[in-house]
């Protein structure tokens, strides 16, 4: 899935953040939503991160980010430049 928005809600005082998602491979289908906890979402989450959901009878209890290329790459950065001598 992949995040289209990220807003914080208070509730009687609680704070929950409602995280809206789609279908990566179809862009213009349904917007989803997912009241969660902060705690059970990755820091710095924002628009566009890519994540997966996981369930609990139906309902979302928790997000991971996605683990791709581009996030092994930022982990773990080349020792060497890659530009043109």
């Amino acid at each position: 899935m992949q995040v289209t928005k990220v807003q914080p809600v208070s509730v009687h005082g609680q704070i929950s953040l409602d995280i809206s998602f789609i279908e990566p491979d179809d862009p213009q289908g349904q917007v989803s939503l997912a009241r969660i906890g902060p705690e059970a979402v990755p820091k710095n989450l924002e628009a566009g991160d890519n994540v997966d959901l996981h369930y609990t009878l139906g309902v979302v209890t928790s997000i991971t980010r996605r683990r791709g290329l581009r996030s092994a790459f930022s982990l773990f950065p080349f020792p060497f430049s890659l530009s043109p001598c």
